[in-house]
């Protein structure tokens, strides 16, 4: 089945059935992972980072410092101490400790997301996240 396939038949069994919003939710999740299931890269141009986190005082030298650091370090200092660990997964790049575990709880009953955040890369489940 293909994911736009499985997106549909999530959004038809969690009642969103008018053909409008399903588009617009497809539309969203195209722009979020071009409805494939990713993890959110943190290979931004230091330019897109003073641009969105400037006003912390992140100027072009302190980001090309930060991305020399790598990933995790660019993870942690947008989105803070957990921020790599739980950074965008699934077709809606489900972000940040608080939702992972707002989803789990919702989806399964525990905590199982915020114990293993890759499993909202498995299309089933970052479906109906």
């Amino acid at each position: 089945m293909s994911y736009e396939k499985l997106l549909r038949k999530e959004m038809n069994e969690q009642g969103i059935t008018d053909p409008k919003a399903q588009a617009s939710v497809l539309a969203n999740l195209k722009g979020e992972s071009e409805l494939v299931p990713i993890v959110e890269s943190m290979k931004y141009k230091p330019e897109t980072m003073v641009r969105l986190w400037g006003n912390r005082g992140l100027t072009l030298k302190k980001t090309k410092k930060l991305l020399a650091q790598g990933d995790e370090a660019v993870a942690t200092y947008t989105m803070g101490k957990k921020g790599y660990q739980y950074r965008g997964r699934g077709f809606i790049q489900l972000t940040g400790e608080a939702n992972y575990a707002h989803q789990s709880k919702k989806l399964f009953g525990d905590d199982r997301l915020v114990k293993n955040p890759d499993l909202a890369m498995e299309p089933e489940i970052a479906a109906k996240i």
